[in-house]
């Protein structure tokens, strides 16, 4: 349904020209769509905007029984919060009040559906951000795994759309210190070393494939003193073996939480 409204944006000029969805068809019948069409222009006649005022309507609905999707959802992180670490619980709050509460927060739990919780997920989507949008929506359908416990909703809107969303990256192997430290005299363990460097391969790191396949590309980290320091402790316990840090059960292997 289209129409003006709101204030000319120059003297003697026309009002603002709007947009308002009643609905998707076969979900709307005819009937319902006119209905809501003949209601809006009641509204509009009143001087208000009607999707202004049938979010206000469902504002105040969901206020009255306080039981928002924003307000369960801190009840929610109220209870988990215990069990994270402060990092993570400030993270978790603040990727909710940035993406999810905006568009949904003023929403009854129970009435937030599907398709509009994909439209918010797409929409984090749409900026590159596609771990994050992944990561809400384990988040949301843990809120929603809350509410049913509570009583506030009966199923998980969540849970069927991780297929409806990208693909993860792939993970890509992280450098590690045992990559390449260049500039260390293995046979003068008291030898000063200030040349001594952490080269992490130009294949590694981020960039075209121009970059990735010249040794121009790589990474130096000078390495301080004390990091030499303890390069040589370390080498004290792995001998003269090309790996720092020992596997637990394997010399030859890499160690799985080397840094």
């Amino acid at each position: 349904m289209n129409y003006a409204y709101g204030e000319p944006t120059k003297p003697g000029g026309r009002m603002p020209q709007k947009t308002l969805s009643l609905g998707s068809y076969p979900a709307l019948t005819l009937r319902d769509a006119r209905r809501k069409r003949d209601e809006a222009k009641i509204t509009l006649a009143e001087g208000f905007d009607p999707p202004v005022e049938r979010k206000m309507t469902a504002k105040a609905r969901a206020i009255a029984d306080g039981n928002t999707f924003e307000i369960v959802a801190r009840r929610w992180h109220t209870l988990r919060k215990p069990n994270w670490s402060t990092v993570h619980a400030a993270d978790v709050i603040e990727s909710l009040e940035n993406d999810i509460f905006p568009l949904i927060g003023d929403l009854p739990i129970r009435l937030v559906v599907a398709p509009k919780l994909l439209d918010v997920l797409n929409k984090v989507e749409e900026r590159g951000a596609i771990e994050t949008a992944d990561r809400l929506r384990q988040r949301v359908s843990s809120i929603f795994v809350y509410g049913i416990a509570a009583g506030l909703c009966d199923t998980d809107r969540a849970a069927s759309l991780g297929k409806a969303l990208k693909k993860k990256p792939r993970a890509t192997k992280q450098p590690s210190i045992i990559d390449g430290i260049e500039g260390i005299d293995r046979g003068k363990p008291d030898a000063p070393s200030p040349a001594a460097l952490w080269r992490i391969g130009a294949a590694r790191m981020k960039g075209d494939e121009d970059r990735k396949a010249g040794k121009a590309g790589d990474h130096l980290v000078p390495l301080a003193p004390e990091a030499v320091d303890l390069l040589r402790v370390v080498r004290r316990l792995s001998g003269d073996l090309p790996i720092v840090f020992l596997g637990e059960r394997h010399a030859h292997r890499r160690c799985q939480r080397a840094p």
